[in-house]
């Protein structure tokens, strides 16, 4: 039997905020792409980093990580 599995995609770049993106209202900058797929899909409107630096905040995606600081 085939479960149909929904597709995933997560964007993350550094120092990158929604408000440079076209599909958080700027009006400025040219994102086609990115505006296709908040479109398309579904977008978070509040999110939260767990750490100011970005291989910490990578890291904490991958749930079999375990970090000690």
């Amino acid at each position: 039997m085939l479960i149909n599995k929904p597709n995933i995609v997560i964007l993350m770049a550094d120092q990158l905020t929604a408000s440079a993106l076209r599909a958080y209202g700027n009006n400025v900058s040219l994102t086609p792409n990115i505006d296709k797929l908040a479109r398309e899909g579904v977008v978070f409107d509040s999110a939260y980093c767990n750490s100011p630096l970005c291989a910490p905040s990578r890291a904490s995606l991958d749930d079999r990580a375990v970090y000690f600081p």
